[in-house]
């Protein structure tokens, strides 16, 4: 499954955010080992929390609507150690240059390239 890849500097408010075990049973239920992969490939230290942000249909990229009326998931996980937030999208997000703020952080949101995450096959279970 592909997801968008993105960097931002510093979500420092977490009332939008889901815990992982709510907010993945909601979504995709994608395997946590390949969301920490994906974000591993974008500079993600492995420090921190993943979680999910919930995006109302209507904020979607243009013909990228997703399933109508219920919006899509975002992965989210923010680095401890420098508070960059690394941010995996099933469509593509407005990549505005916000540019350096006045305490010279650069908080723009940069594209970091589609990444591929793994989606294992599903086990068939054995009933004896």
């Amino acid at each position: 499954m592909k997801y968008y890849g993105y960097m931002y500097g510093h979500i420092d408010d977490y009332t939008g955010l889901i815990k992982w075990r709510t907010g993945n049973k909601k979504a995709n239920n994608l395997p946590k080992k390949s969301i920490a992969n994906a974000f591993t490939e974008m500079g993600w230290e492995g420090d921190g929390e993943i979680n999910l942000i919930w995006v109302a249909p209507f904020l979607h990229s243009p013909g990228t609507e997703g399933d109508y009326g219920y919006g899509s998931w975002i992965y989210h996980v923010k680095q401890s150690n420098n508070g960059s937030s690394f941010l995996l999208s099933p469509f593509p997000l407005h990549t505005v240059e916000i540019g350096t703020t006045e305490d010279g952080c650069g908080g723009g949101l940069h594209f970091e390239g589609l990444r591929d995450v793994k989606v294992p096959a599903r086990r068939k279970q054995s009933i004896e």
